[in-house]
Parts: structure tokens; C-alpha cells; sequence
């Protein structure tokens, strides 16, 4: 029996892109090709291991047995970190709500997704504080902002119930934030 789970448009979206760039590569019917492309493929291990989720959905979705294969061990990296006044730079050469959006990023240390989900009721005024409802099965938690980034905020328009988001459409709100990050 097939269970099922919910998952986000996001990852259903990069999901069949990983099919799809896979299919351009092997037949995806042909289970020992697709590992054989796999094992010498110049992808990144993370890579590898998406493709590999979404091959194993693809296969249960066809009625097909599983290929067993591991995971692949993905080396961990230090990030880049930009130096504070490159990152005051970027966010002063942007429009005022981005501007805004990447301050909040920078002063709370919140994820991209859970500022774009903020409701205008999630911000105390009073106690200059920032509700954040969790994203990727974190914590929920409150953070102190400052004043500034208080009026920072409170100069946005009021286009929805969100702070940054526009649409409440939950179809719109994923592609909304994917073209607001690339600006």
C-alpha cells in the first residue's frame, strides 16, 4: 500500500525538474543505466541525492521495485559570508521593499520563507519583536527587531495580510517569492 505525504508546490516543482533533467540524459525505465549514469555523472552528491529521491517517487508512481541505492556523501562546506559592508551595499542599491525584506533577513537571521510569510499581526510594535512561524519543520520563535527595522517595515503598503508576500493565493505565494529572491 502507498503512503502518502504532503509536500510543498516547491519541492514537487524541483522534484519533476529532476526528472525531467534526468530524462534527458537515460532512460528512466532502464533502473541500471540511470544508477550507471549516476555513479559517473560530475553532479554535486546533494544533487545526486534529489535525483535519487525523485527517481525512487518516479519508480513507486510507475508501479515500479525500488532501485536500493545509497545516498551519496555529500562533503560539508563553510558558506561564503560576505562582509557586513558588502551586504550593507547590496541592500542599499535595492527598491524599498527589498531593501526591507533583506534587512529583516540580516537583523533576525530568519529564512527567506518564513520572511515572506510574516503577517502584519506576527510584528510587536510595542515590544519590537518578530513572531516567526517555522519553515522546514524548525522552531516557532519570537526575535527582537529594532526600532528602525520596526518603521522600516511599517513604511511597506499594505498589499495582503502579508508583510512582503502580495497574493494569499498559496498557488502564487511559492512563485511570488521565487521571482522577489531573484531580484
Amino acid at each position: 500500500m502507498l503512503t502518502t505525504t504532503t509536500l510543498r508546490i516547491c519541492t514537487i516543482n524541483r522534484r519533476v525538474k529532476a526528472i525531467n533533467q534526468l530524462k534527458t540524459h537515460v532512460d528512466l525505465f532502464d533502473s541500471e543505466k540511470v544508477v550507471k549514469f549516476l555513479n559517473e555523472s560530475k553532479w554535486k552528491n546533494g544533487t545526486k541525492n534529489i535525483v535519487l529521491q525523485s527517481y525512487d517517487d518516479f519508480q513507486r508512481m510507475y508501479g515500479l521495485t525500488p532501485v536500493g541505492i545509497r545516498k551519496y556523501h555529500v562533503v560539508q562546506q563553510l558558506p561564503f559570508v560576505p562582509l557586513e559592508q558588502e551586504i550593507d551595499a547590496l541592500i542599499a542599491g535595492c527598491s524599498q521593499r527589498l531593501s526591507c525584506y533583506l534587512s529583516l533577513l540580516k537583523e533576525t537571521g530568519m529564512r527567506p520563507i518564513e520572511a515572506w510569510s510574516l503577517d502584519w499581526t506576527d510584528i510587536d510594535t510595542v515590544q519590537k519583536t518578530v513572531k516567526i512561524r517555522t519553515a522546514k519543520h524548525g522552531v516557532a520563535r519570537i526575535l527582537p527587531i529594532s526600532e528602525r527595522m520596526v518603521n522600516l517595515i511599517f513604511a511597506q503598503k499594505k498589499r495582503s495580510k502579508y508583510v512582503f508576500a502580495v497574493s494569499e493565493d498559496e498557488t502564487r505565494f511559492n512563485k511570488e517569492l521565487s521571482h522577489f529572491t531573484k531580484s
